[in-house]
């Protein structure tokens, strides 16, 4: 591993456990700065209000979370990407227990932009059940992340298009 990638994988730990810290001491607004500000700034994303509301809740029903283990961390230093707007990123796990002690795994998704990494994630949702810590070697984890924003709207067919089925029957 390179110096640069040693170094983007330390910074980038620090910040992910850094996130936490702050979600734990309930400064939700730190939190939501360290979104990606290019997904933030984008008219249909997350706002503060509702972010800070989300994390409080979150922070409600599963109470202060320990950071057990960042793992699985992979870097994309110098890889061109259209997902990303052509920046580093990384994808990798988070391994945590709540108040109560239950193990969850959290999917991360970061980008770095001007030598700060940025969460992509724009929002927590309550983890459907705990996992084993076996469970949390292999890959079939409990994915918390609401990543990519609120959801779409769903495309609402044109007057004119007709189903699959009358197609069909029509021989279109």
């Amino acid at each position: 591993m390179t110096t640069k990638a040693q170094s983007a994988r330390a910074s980038l730990g620090r910040r992910i456990r850094q996130f936490y810290s702050l979600l734990n001491a309930g400064d939700f607004a730190e939190c939501y700065r360290m979104i990606d500000p290019r997904v933030r700034e984008k008219a249909e994303s997350v706002t503060l209000l509702q972010y800070e509301n989300a994390l409080r809740r979150f922070r409600k029903s599963v109470g202060s979370i320990e950071v057990l283990q960042i793992r699985d961390l992979a870097l994309h230093l110098d890889e061109p990407n259209k997902l990303y707007e052509g920046r580093a990123f990384a994808l990798g796990k988070t391994i945590w227990v709540d108040s109560s002690e239950n193990r969850f795994d959290f999917s991360e998704r970061w980008v770095c932009e001007n030598s700060i990494w940025y969460t992509r994630s724009t929002g927590f949702i309550k983890p459907s059940q705990p996992i084993s810590a076996e469970s949390s070697q292999k890959d079939d984890r409990v994915n918390i992340a609401k990543n990519g924003g609120p959801p779409r709207p769903k495309a609402k067919p044109s007057p004119n298009s007709k189903s699959l089925a009358a197609r069909r029957n029509t021989g279109d």
